[in-house]
């Protein structure tokens, strides 16, 4: 909730989540329902970000930025 807050407060900045604790609970999907301007990553617990993640944050800050 505090996410959805935050993001509701700052609707002309760029969001991103990056953690791996996001589906516990419900997290991911009460975030991407009621704030989708949020961009989550969700790394792997073993491996960490992929490459595929760290090409698309680099994707979500060149499109983000000023």
């Amino acid at each position: 909730a505090a996410i959805v807050d935050f993001a509701n407060e700052h609707p002309d900045d760029g969001i991103i989540l990056c953690d791996d604790m996001l589906r516990v609970g419900g997290a991911l999907w009460e975030i991407r329902g009621q704030a989708p301007s949020v961009h989550t990553i969700i790394p792997s617990t073993t491996i960490g970000l992929t490459d595929a993640e760290l090409y698309g944050l680099e994707r979500i800050l060149e499109k983000n930025k000023n």
